[in-house]
């Protein structure tokens, strides 16, 4: 991995940790130490923020803001809303159902044991009243279980794969991988990576390049 590659995942470990921003509105771009953000924020001072975020990043030398200004994506703020709705339901264990929503539909993903589990998470995507795809399988734990933690840890020790964007979803001896890598050679890497990992049996990757 390069510096510049570096770089760019610590910048976006730093804005991802920030409620205010949203990384898939902001493209980031570092060339020989100089950063630069593309995309949109809802307004001058968020764009401050980001600015001020990437240069605390030690290692950047300048930072080039081409942010324009606007509301925030709606499916953003339907994510946000339908992620704490799951949180906030006791039904549904947690880390165990993601949600992805892209251009006014809800995708509920994961793996939990019971069917109760399921049909309380998709009663909270229904909630915000768009279309609904269910990919919500429902696989009761073996005595085998795989564990989450080794499975994160093993994808966290590779130096290769940005993982901030992924989650673990784990049933079983079966893991589900969810979320976004840069490229689809860290998108194999990633499944490769678990499918090493002792005990695990099946890999189902819904990782999608960003």
């Amino acid at each position: 991995m390069t510096v510049d590659s570096t770089l760019r995942r610590l910048i976006r470990q730093y804005i991802l940790r920030t409620p205010q921003l949203d990384t898939a509105e902001i493209a980031i771009s570092v060339t020989d130490g100089i950063v630069r953000l593309r995309g949109r924020v809802e307004n001058p001072l968020l764009e401050r923020l980001a600015i001020g975020l990437s240069k605390q990043v030690h290692g950047v030398r300048d930072v080039h803001s081409e942010l324009s200004y606007g509301a925030a994506n709606p499916d953003y703020l339907t994510r946000l809303t339908l992620e704490k709705r799951l949180r906030d339901t006791l039904e549904v264990p947690d880390g165990r159902v993601s949600v992805v929503v892209q251009d006014g539909v809800v995708s509920l993903k994961g793996i939990v044991r019971w069917n109760y589990q399921k049909e309380a998470a998709l009663e909270v995507g229904r909630s915000a009243g768009l279309p609904l795809e269910d990919d919500i399988e429902v696989n009761p734990r073996s005595t085998n279980d795989t564990d989450k933690d080794s499975v994160s840890d093993a994808l966290r020790r590779d130096g290769h794969i940005s993982c901030e964007d992924i989650e673990v979803v784990v049933s079983g001896q079966t893991v589900m991988l969810v979320g976004s890598v840069p490229s689809e050679e860290e998108k194999e890497t990633a499944e490769e990576i678990v499918r090493t990992i002792r005990g695990v049996k099946d890999v189902k990757n819904a990782l999608y390049v960003k």
